[in-house]
Order: C-alpha cells, then structure tokens, then sequence
C-alpha cells in the first residue's frame, strides 16, 4: 500500500505543464496586474491613453480617379451617292432627298466585334457614373483594381476577335465582289494593313483635379483673375459632385421601379406574377455602387 501511493505521488510531481497551462497561468498574471488596487505600494497608476474620436473623411480627388474609354472600329457601311442619284431621279425626288447605304460585307461578321464593344462599354458604364460632359467618368479607389482587371480581359478579347476578323478580310472582300453586284466598288474596301490602323481600344485614367490645380497652372495671370477662377471652378467641383449624386439615385430608381411594378403585377386569373430574383439582384448591385460612391 505504501509502495502504490508512493508511485501515485511520484507519477503527479513529475508531469510536465502544457501549453495551455502555461497560457492559463501567463493570463492570469496579467489580469492581476491590471486590477485596480493590486498595484504594489508606491507603484504609480498608469492612466489609460485616450482614444481619437476623430474620423478622417476623404476627399473626392482622394478617394476616386477619372476614366475616359475609347474603343473604336471602322464603319462598314458606305453612302452611294451613284444609287442615291438614280432612286431621286427614278421617283422624281429633289436631289439631296434620299441617301442609299450600303453594307461593304455581310454584318453577321461584324456580329461577335459588336457584342464584346457592346459588353466593354457596358460594365464601363455599370461601374462609374459621368463626370462633365467630356466623356470623363468617375471611378472609386475601392473598384479600382477590379476594374483594371476586367477591362484587360476585355481588351484581350477585343484584339483576339479583330486578329480573327483582319485574317477572313480578304475572303470577305472576294465574298462581296461576288455578292453586291454593282454596288461593288473596291475603292470601298482598303487593304488589310490600313483597315488594322482603324481599330482601337483604349482606357486612360487621370486624378480629380483639386481647386488649387488654378493656382499652379495660371500663375501668371493678376491675383484677382485667380481667385475669380477658383471660385469658378470650386462651383463647377460642386456642380458635379451633386450630379454624380444625382446619377446613383437615377440608377437605383430604375431597378427598383422595375421591381415595384413587377410586385403589383398580376397574371389572367388574379394571381401575382413570380418573382424573379434578377429584379434583387439588380438592386444590390447598384447599393454597391452607391456604398462605393458614398
């Protein structure tokens, strides 16, 4: 019996401490420390740091950039003036009454170039709102990244979908010199170098100015010219920052009728349409656009 407890006691000394003691016991130090009147006598108490209750808001030229996008293609069809002569003289029209256009190739080739311009501008559009009547838009730092991101990706299939179509072109000048008849003209179609130099795409950023940007760049001109101009373009920042405003609620108004009108909607028999989760879908996405604007 002796020999037994004797091991028991043994075998309790000699376990070691795991971690979570030692945290436990680390913890337990600190919090003693910290009590109020546990302090050791003549140990001075530390009064608590204080807390900045302010809050920085950024200004706009901080928090968003200005985005210009250009993507452009050549036109692929061309006014006759020959046939616009011959119809106002068939029909007795006064000259200049009717103009005749015609398509230089079959626009079902022209149809994958528009969808991804037409996508490209699109997301352009869905992620800024207008900025001037200059073709400039603003764009938050907090989409950013984002942006640049899938703009690249759209650019890379915007010069995949030209490559492609500057390879069928001369196949499709043959196809319409047998398919136009005498509407053909070859001095309608330029060679496949030329026609390359007509596609472009291009995004291009720049900062939102600020009102001091008068002084630095008209530094020569009387103090009183300055001020007036400052105080011009300090209206027009306004102006602006109010219709950006006004833009977001414009967007957020329109998916947000569709949804009311939806609601109120109902089928032959008395019954309400279903409800289709796009029409939320729609609303969120512009709350985002408005948080990000905010």
């Amino acid at each position: 019996m002796y020999e037994t407890n004797q091991t028991n006691q043994t075998n309790q000394t000699a376990q070691p401490k795991t971690i979570f003691d030692i945290i436990a016991e680390e913890e337990e130090r600190e919090a003693q420390q910290t009590q109020p009147g546990q302090n050791s006598p003549g140990t001075p108490t530390q009064p608590p740091k204080p807390i900045n209750t302010q809050i920085t808001v950024p200004t706009l030229h901080e928090a968003a950039v200005l985005v210009s996008l250009s993507i452009s293609a050549p036109g692929m069809s061309k006014l006759d003036k020959k046939v616009s002569e011959e119809v106002e003289r068939e029909k007795g029209a006064d000259r200049g009454t009717f103009e005749g256009r015609k398509h230089l190739i079959n626009k079902q080739h022209l149809k994958e170039l528009t969808q991804i311009r037409n996508a490209t501008r699109n997301f352009h559009y869905a992620q800024t709102v207008p900025w001037g009547d200059m073709g400039l838009r603003l764009l938050t730092n907090e989409r950013l990244i984002d942006y640049k991101n899938k703009l690249a990706q759209y650019e890379a299939e915007y010069w995949q979908v030209v490559n492609e179509f500057l390879d069928k072109w001369d196949s499709l000048v043959l196809q319409a010199q047998l398919g136009t008849g005498d509407f053909y003209n070859p001095n309608d179609y330029p060679s496949r170098e030329q026609l390359a130099g007509k596609f472009k795409f291009r995004v291009a950023f720049d900062p939102v100015p600020t009102p001091g940007a008068v002084d630095d760049i008209r530094t020569n001109l009387p103090d009183t010219v300055r001020r007036e101009m400052k105080r011009q373009y300090e209206e027009l920042m306004e102006e602006r920052s109010r219709d950006v405003a006004k833009r977001i609620w414009e967007k957020l108004y329109t998916p947000l009728k569709n949804m009311s009108d939806r609601l109120d909607d109902q089928d032959p028999d008395g019954k309400p349409n279903r409800f289709k989760s796009t029409l939320v879908d729609n609303v969120l996405e512009i709350v985002e656009l408005m948080k990000a604007f905010n």
